[in-house]
């Protein structure tokens, strides 16, 4: 069976009959600008780290296959809590694969896709929510891994949960990825 390419162009698709338009199976119809697909992973347990490097967080991975290489991929992580002892910052960044994506350049040895300070020399008696994205064009229809990363300047950093005590509160984390048409 041989089959022609070929583009119709048209302001408005209506149903002959009804309200559902039937798109042949295997096919899917994008339209710029909308959203594919979705997948996320939700981290539920509590997280610490004391890398100075960046280094993937445990439960903040999800793997994604793009219909199109011309898609874009929203990356959204949300912390629950992030809580850091001493006078140090918490830093994180998102990776796609191996390739980090969204990163400051600034030629800086603490650069990140975003970051909090601890200030003073206390206890970690102290946390916050943090939420961030990017939107990135990783040009395949392969799959691909994106994971949230952090690093600390010092001591050590906390997710899901109050930084000096670990019974109290408790905090869940996310990272969600959509593919948007392009």
């Amino acid at each position: 069976m041989e089959y022609s390419v070929s583009t119709l162009k048209t302001n408005t698709i209506q149903a002959a009959t009804g309200t559902t338009v039937n798109v042949a199976s295997g096919h899917v119809l994008q339209a710029p600008g909308h959203v594919l697909q979705v997948q996320s992973s939700i981290l539920t347990t509590q997280f610490t780290f004391t890398t100075t490097s960046f280094a993937d967080i445990t439960g903040l991975t999800v793997n994604i296959t793009p219909s199109s290489s011309n898609s874009k991929i929203l990356v959204t992580a949300h912390l629950g809590a992030v809580a850091g002892g001493g006078a140090h910052a918490q830093i994180f960044g998102f990776a796609r694969d191996s390739t980090v994506i969204g990163q400051s350049t600034a030629s800086v040895t603490t650069a990140g896709g975003i970051g909090r300070y601890t200030g003073g020399s206390g206890a970690a008696d102290n946390f916050e929510s943090m939420s961030f994205q990017v939107l990135d064009s990783p040009s395949t229809t392969s799959q691909v891994t994106y994971k949230l990363q952090g690093k600390t300047t010092g001591s050590t950093t906390y997710i899901g949960r109050w930084g000096s005590d670990n019974s109290q509160f408790g905090f869940s984390s996310s990272i969600t990825v959509m593919e948007i048409a392009g």
